[in-house]
């Protein structure tokens, strides 16, 4: 069952003249032709026409995201009951909405949040909106590879001696490399305190849908999370949903998406949400375990191969889908050989290649990922390898001194290179994307460390606060 798509599909048989938004009129003018235009670009958009027949705003027999009655509301009730969830959300602005909406509604001006490091600049940003006073939590670091792992429950316990105060904990699980913290342990020590738990599991819609890949974090006693459909499920761009365990949560969370999500929402990307749930409850569990058994057998044959090593998670549970592919210094050279060869990547840094695998992957994807591995294996030997990077996250416990947003919104600043930055404070964060994790907090007082952390990202000029 597709509500929001039947809604679609219903309304797109009707004849009908479209008086309303958007200004396309259902792709009437993408099936035109137009002479400024080349026989390439009107192939393109001859194609779109279709797509755009269902791209509606809301009017009559149409529902609305921010108030659901009908379709959408249905769509809701089936996301939460296939995800376990006492209300579950559909978002079309990514998981960022997600992020803030569960912040706004749980904490308020001045509270102590406990934040992993590794959290997405969208959870800095909400914090620092509201006005709450931040302690991060340090995440666990691959010494070899420089991976970041995850934050412990000894941590987090640490941390409460330290912070008693704390409303509770936001933090990401699965990381981007698809390492994944104990939960469940975590949990329970911040229910212990009376604290709210929040996970941002963008990377891990997934989860759940068989035993072969991790827990999801509603099942693991989080209060809230939210998953971006569009980056391990069958989403468009920015389809994501919003899950709470306690329906107490339900109307502040609703207030809370009425103020940042968009008022004229894609349904195209609602519709899509709403394939994602139906595709994954159906078919997921078979998916899933076939993909596992294709990437067990894709690690048993790449091992043959030395200079080749997959990421296991150094100990912290791992997402099997998450393929991290470590390669000692080399890992530029290997992405872009690659690229060169029609292969693209997430993501890569000097040491290790990042594959998201999905459900829309299968045997012959990763065999075709297997066979350009081992043809430019012998050109590898011959890469210089680069230095092996720097270590981006500190081993502390810490309270950062984000500004209030007035402040932070009012900074006056100047830019400078990099080398003349140390010693100055930084007016802004510095966040290298992907994935998107700052390394640099406004009010922080930059290092040297600092200045060779923004030069192995091509960082060449920073702000900092303008000396009165």
């Amino acid at each position: 069952m597709m509500p929001i798509v039947d809604m679609l599909v219903q309304h797109a048989k009707k004849e009908k003249i479209s008086m309303h938004m958007p200004g396309h009129k259902a792709g009437m003018l993408f099936s035109c032709s137009h002479s400024f235009l080349t026989e390439e670009y009107a192939s393109f958009f001859s194609k779109l026409a279709e797509v755009a027949r269902h791209d509606l705003t809301e009017t009559i027999g149409v529902d609305s995201l921010h108030d659901p009655k009908g379709a959408i509301l249905k769509a809701m009730e089936l996301t939460a009951s296939v995800y376990g969830a006492a209300s579950s959300f559909l978002l079309v602005n990514g998981s960022t909405c997600g992020v803030h909406a569960m912040i706004y509604s749980s904490f308020s001006k001045g509270d102590t949040v406990f934040v992993s490091s590794d959290c997405h600049m969208s959870v800095f940003n909400a914090l620092m909106v509201i006005g709450c006073n931040v302690v991060v939590l340090p995440v666990k670091v691959d010494e070899e590879t420089l991976i970041p792992l995850a934050i412990t429950p000894q941590d987090v316990r640490k941390a409460y001696e330290m912070f008693p105060d704390s409303k509770g904990i936001v933090m990401t699980r699965p990381n981007y490399y698809g390492v994944c913290a104990d939960l469940l342990s975590i949990s329970e020590i911040v229910h212990e305190n009376k604290g709210v738990v929040l996970v941002d599991e963008a990377h891990g819609g997934h989860f759940g849908f068989s035993s072969k890949v991790p827990e999801s974090a509603l099942s693991l006693g989080c209060d809230m999370c939210v998953q971006s459909a569009h980056k391990t499920l069958q989403s468009l761009n920015q389809g994501a949903f919003l899950h709470i365990a306690d329906s107490k949560y339900k109307d502040k969370v609703f207030k809370a998406l009425k103020v940042i999500e968009t008022t004229s929402p894609s349904f195209l990307i609602l519709a899509t949400l709403d394939f994602t749930r139906e595709y994954m409850k159906n078919t997921g569990r078979e998916k899933l375990d076939k993909l596992s058994d294709i990437l067990k057998d894709f690690a048993y044959r790449l091992g043959k191969y030395e200079a080749y090593r997959i990421f296991d998670g150094c100990g912290f549970e791992k997402d099997i889908t998450r393929l991290v592919l470590c390669v000692k210094g080399k890992g530029v050279h290997l992405a872009k050989t690659l690229a060169d060869r029609g292969i693209y990547c997430e993501m890569y840094n000097e040491n290790c290649v990042v594959f998201i695998v999905t459900c829309a992957d299968d045997k012959a994807v990763l065999d075709h990922l297997f066979d350009n591995l081992v043809s430019v294996y012998g050109d590898l030997a011959e890469v210089e390898a680069e230095e092996k990077g720097i270590k981006v996250y500190k081993d502390d416990i810490r309270k950062i001194n984000l500004p209030d947003f007035d402040t932070y919104t009012n900074y006056e600043f100047e830019t400078v290179d990099v080398g003349k930055a140390v010693g100055r404070t930084s007016s802004q964060f510095v966040i290298p994307y992907p994935p998107g994790i700052p390394v640099i907090y406004p009010g922080d007082s930059i290092t040297h460390i600092h200045a060779d952390i923004c030069r192995r990202y091509c960082i060449e000029r920073i702000n900092v606060i303008k000396y009165s």
